[in-house]
């Protein structure tokens, strides 16, 4: 059920674009730095900066298949980048599937993918507004999917087709439903700022002041000054962007209605 951060049944689609970004990448790092400068909304903005985090560790060996303890710390970047780049972190959404893929419990591929399932199955009692609804968040379920795929491709073992029965087989729609959450927020904002890291720094706290769903990431570190990718949802898109127009240089940048 898609309730956070705003009920707007735009979860798979923002996915799902952000993914077709992360295609246009000849390598795992260079899809992670697409998807990060192309992101749609706050599901893809979410899992491009996971992505990102562990696509960076998977492929500092290209040579030879990632080991356990490869995984375990690819996952525990994944999740710590999650929590760096959120001003706000709520449990209970996607973030809580990258917890629990780096508690360091998972010894492969299949065994991340049992406890992704089992992240996935307890945000309907993480998420207030999920509570007696007996659904599961829409952001969790989508990095599931995104995730299984990844693991299909890792092992050649098909396992969407089990997620499917644990969450389609009713053939009911996902639904949508009041987040119950104090938001002005009307624009959904999403740029990219080169700036160095002190002024980026200076403008998140800023930024966390005129709106909400806050995250900033690192997408290039090799550029001079500093790529980072904003997002947030905001009423007043023209303070944000003078904020961050005083901090460094804008491009690619993007509003939608919420």
């Amino acid at each position: 059920m898609n309730v956070f951060p705003v009920p707007d049944a735009d979860t798979g689609t923002n996915l799902r674009l952000t993914l077709q970004a992360a295609g246009s990448g000849h390598t795992a790092v260079e899809s992670a730095r697409a998807a990060l400068l192309d992101a749609r909304g706050n599901s893809g903005t979410l899992w491009s900066i996971w992505w990102s985090a562990v696509a960076g560790e998977l492929t500092q060996d290209r040579d030879e298949l990632p080991t356990q303890q490869a995984l375990v710390e690819a996952f525990l970047a994944g999740a710590s980048a999650m929590r760096e780049a959120l001003t706000e972190p709520v449990e209970g959404t996607m973030l809580s599937v990258a917890d629990r893929l780096a508690e360091g419990t998972v010894t492969d591929m299949s065994s991340a993918v049992t406890a992704a399932r089992q992240a996935v199955a307890l945000t309907s009692s993480q998420l207030k507004e999920l509570a007696g609804t007996q659904r599961v968040d829409s952001g969790a379920l989508g990095f599931l999917y995104v995730f299984s795929v990844l693991a299909e491709l890792y092992t050649g073992d098909s396992v969407t087709e089990e997620i499917d029965k644990d969450h389609l087989s009713s053939g009911e729609m996902p639904q949508t439903a009041s987040s119950g959450r104090d938001s002005s927020a009307a624009l959904e904002v999403m740029v990219s700022v080169q700036a160095d890291a002190t002024s980026m720094a200076i403008a998140r706290s800023q930024l966390a002041q005129m709106g909400d769903s806050l995250s900033v990431a690192l997408a290039d570190s090799s550029a001079d000054p500093l790529l980072w990718a904003v997002h947030l949802h905001t009423d007043d898109p023209g303070a944000v962007r003078q904020a961050l127009e005083d901090t460094g240089t804008l491009s690619n940048w993007r509003t939608t209605a919420l």
